[in-house]
């Protein structure tokens, strides 16, 4: 019978809010991992000491990077270093349910065709408390995929907001990154442009049973963004023209769920510039549809932008919808200026109301 290695792979970075709890969760197996690697990418904070605890009885391995690197390339290290044949990712803030490698390495020895196996996640708070109920057909065996099937499935919910896993929970064969690892100029969706590449490569074993918690949390990189929306617009961009450009990695019918997926989040980018009042974030929101429309086509873009809704259909098809928009967000921006000066007002009358006091006072 064949026998299956894993390395549980934790890349960090100043984590130590919730890495003790990651670390746990990756040692109490009930098939314990053989190797379990924290992979520290230039923490500043308390993280060496929670991954070097003598409380772990030295079954953490600890790496340490003298320069930070970033998230793709502290995910592609880990998988370099890793000893087993297998790498599972897990984030320093999520967790992984105690039966999760003992379920995987049923599904990849049922299907030793594949070579990328992952198991659908439960979303929880600060705490560690369920943020969602959890699917009543989520207990279904794992099932196998071919790679095009898996990124249509992948993609179509992302579009409806159910995606069928993230990136804890992630199992892939070591071998594979030598043709394909996380790329840096991907951004932020390193791990979304990361999924597709690797499913050109092999089946995957899917597991509807959520047995990774992805935390939802305020100090999560995602979180700290001046505007994530703007982030994503950006690296969507990216994931257009690079499928483009090898449209072999997907499905010419799922092209038009990654337009879709694109313009959404740029809908999103406009509606932030008018609730927020900035000028800046429109500018560059109407710079990516340009450049979007330009990389897919009109045609297409209009097939796209139909699915986004009315405020993104009404910029793209009347021009005086932008000046109109342009306007919308003068108008906050002013709204804003008033309130400020209002505050300014209000705290020089309540200043003169108590000088008279502080007269009779310096009095008596």
């Amino acid at each position: 019978m064949r026998t299956l290695t894993f390395t549980i792979a934790i890349p960090v970075r100043n984590g130590e809010r919730f890495l003790a709890a990651a670390i746990e969760s990756a040692l109490a197996q009930s098939r314990p991992a053989d190797e379990v690697m924290v992979v520290d990418d230039g923490s500043t904070d308390g993280t060496r000491a929670i991954a070097t605890d003598a409380k772990w009885r030295g079954r953490i391995r600890y790496v340490y990077n003298d320069k930070t690197t970033g998230c793709a390339n502290a995910f592609n290290r880990a998988a370099r270093l890793a000893a087993s044949e297998l790498v599972v990712f897990l984030s320093s803030d999520d967790l992984l349910d105690p039966s999760f490698l003992q379920i995987v390495e049923g599904g990849l020895l049922t299907y030793p065709e594949a070579k990328f196996c992952y198991a659908a996640a439960k979303y929880i708070g600060a705490e560690g408390k369920p943020l969602h109920a959890v699917a009543q057909n989520s207990q279904s065996p794992p099932r196998l995929y071919d790679g095009k099937t898996y990124v249509h499935n992948y993609l179509a919910g992302c579009l409806n907001g159910e995606e069928i896993h993230r990136l804890a929970g992630v199992v892939v064969e070591r071998r594979l990154f030598d043709e394909c690892q996380f790329r840096k100029e991907a951004g932020i969706m390193a791990d979304n442009d990361f999924f597709i590449r690797i499913a050109a490569r092999t089946n995957v074993v899917g597991i509807a049973e959520p047995l990774a918690s992805v935390r939802v949390h305020a100090d999560s990189i995602s979180s700290r963004l001046e505007s994530l929306n703007l982030r994503v617009s950006e690296d969507y961009l990216y994931q257009v023209r690079f499928l483009i450009a090898h449209p072999e990695h997907i499905a010419a019918e799922d092209m038009l769920l990654v337009h879709t997926l694109a313009f959404r989040n740029l809908a999103k980018l406009l509606s932030e510039a008018l609730l927020r009042g900035r000028p800046d974030l429109y500018a560059a929101a109407v710079r990516i549809m340009r450049e979007l429309v330009l990389a897919i086509g009109p045609e297409a873009s209009r097939k796209s932008i139909a699915k986004t809704g009315n405020l993104l259909c009404a910029i793209y098809r009347w021009s005086w919808a932008r000046y109109l928009y342009k306007a919308a967000v003068a108008a906050a921006s002013a709204a804003k200026l008033l309130k400020r000066m209002r505050l300014r007002i209000l705290l020089a009358r309540r200043n003169s109301r108590e000088e008279p006091k502080s007269a009779r006072l310096r009095e008596v």
